[in-house]
């Protein structure tokens, strides 16, 4: 049997992602040949340890065959039948999991030239898929289709809230591109008489979602989620929407309620009535209150009615460290939820809200991974499972999550096993979207 190449290649297992030097010049040269096509000739990916996040074993110097973006077949090393122009990558004591996905991201707040560099950096930090949760659903249109290429992919969605939300947010008004806020495709606000349309015109514009946001009463919820389940779409709301509580916005029938901090207001007797006023009170969550009947229903229902929970535990800790305020219960309310969630099997999804660290340059899901382990109990595969195949079948993604025939080729491929430590996410050899490599 010939092969027309073997290439060999890693990156140094540092946090910063550099090229180890000693194979910038092969290496580059094989990155380029497949970044010039979005359907790169065959190759196999060989002698790579493949790990299997649903039963948590390693199969060990397996070969996968990539053609056209998508997984082709997983042979035993020792059972490659190839043909001559394949190209071999070696990967021998390399680690390969699916591509990570943030399910919780807002990409086009920003310089557009700062943000399209931080979704690059996104990408060569193995995340392979974002859901950005509420922004210019324009311009990522525009990223998806002219830097496919480049950048992770994006799942966008459309928000729909209160018109005083709207009205008085000034992000609404940067993402109207000169419309009136609220009237756009991508943000609308509710309208009773126009709901069925205003649906429809957000299904047609393609996002992948719809996302409650603020100020909304419950038979409003529900209404829009009706609706929306009525024409095929996903629906995702903030945990509290304000005046909705949280058990209002999982009895409507979301698929996803988004950050652990909103759930604590379960126990509040009185919610205020908008976003902006619930922003403006600095509320000290308890350990206490993890324990009531409230509490213990909410789960319940959370858990019965397959609801799953995009925790953003990164986002807690950043306001805690703002607050610095030593006193404060509500981080470690925060992280003991998450776990009891866990404990609980609720399905959680990792996702950032600050998808980039600008200390580092690399992206947070590695950090919000961690803070799951180390945090709120996970097991490393459990959390590797937030990122990867849960985000995957709640968001409708069937092709993407898992190693496997017939997946897409979105892969992450580490220098060292993340099932012992969780922080070897960052040890990064190398990074394949839709069949491409990346350095």
């Amino acid at each position: 049997m010939k092969f027309s190449r073997k290439i060999t290649g890693g990156l140094e297992p540092t946090i910063s992602f550099r090229l180890n030097t000693s194979l910038v010049i092969i290496f580059s040269v094989f990155v380029s040949a497949f970044s010039c096509s979005q359907k790169p000739e065959p190759y196999i990916l060989n002698g790579v340890n493949i790990i299997d996040l649903d039963t948590g074993m390693v199969r060990i110097n397996m070969s996968i065959l990539i053609s056209n973006g998508e997984i082709k077949d997983i042979y035993t090393k020792q059972s490659i039948q190839g043909n001559d122009g394949i190209t071999i990558v070696d990967l021998k004591g390399k680690f390969i999991i699916p591509g990570l996905i943030d399910g919780h991201v807002h990409t086009t707040a920003g310089p557009p030239q700062i943000l399209v560099e931080n979704l690059k950096k996104t990408l060569k930090s193995g995340i392979t898929t974002v859901r950005d949760m509420g922004g210019d659903g324009l311009l990522i249109k525009t990223w998806n289709k002219d830097l496919k290429g480049k950048i992770p992919n994006i799942l966008s969605t459309s928000i729909f809230a209160g018109k005083t939300w709207i009205m008085g947010d000034k992000r609404s008004l940067a993402s109207a591109h000169g419309s009136s806020p609220g009237t756009t495709s991508w943000l609308r606000y509710f309208r009773l008489e126009t709901i069925k349309e205003d649906l429809r015109s957000a299904k047609d514009f393609g996002v992948s979602g719809i996302k409650i946001y603020a100020d909304l009463n419950k038979t409003d919820v529900k209404l829009i989620v009706n609706e929306a389940h009525s024409i095929g779409l996903p629906v995702y709301a903030h945990a509290t929407v304000y005046p909705a509580s949280p058990l209002d916005i999982v009895e409507a029938g979301v698929n996803v309620i988004s950050h652990v901090e909103r759930m604590l207001p379960i126990n509040d007797a009185m919610l205020p009535t908008t976003y902006f006023e619930a922003n403006r009170q600095e509320k000290d969550y308890k350990l206490s209150g993890l324990q009531t009947a409230e509490m213990e229903n909410y789960l319940h229902s959370i858990k019965s009615r397959n609801v799953a929970i995009d925790a953003t535990l990164l986002v807690s800790k950043i306001r805690a460290d703002r607050r610095n305020d030593e006193s404060s219960e509500t981080l470690t309310t925060v992280f003991a939820l998450t776990m009891k969630a866990y404990e609980l099997k609720i399905p959680v999804i990792a996702g950032t809200d600050h998808m980039i660290n600008p200390n580092s340059d690399s992206a947070n899901l590695h950090e919000e991974l961690r803070l799951l382990v180390e945090e709120a109990g996970f097991s490393n595969r459990d959390a590797l499972k937030a990122a990867t195949s849960v985000p995957a079948d709640f968001f409708g993604l069937k092709n993407k999550g898992k190693i496997g025939k017939g997946f897409d080729a979105d892969m992450l491929i580490l220098n060292e096993n993340p099932l012992d430590d969780i922080r070897n996410t960052t040890n990064i050899c190398m990074v394949v979207k839709s069949g491409i490599i990346y350095q």
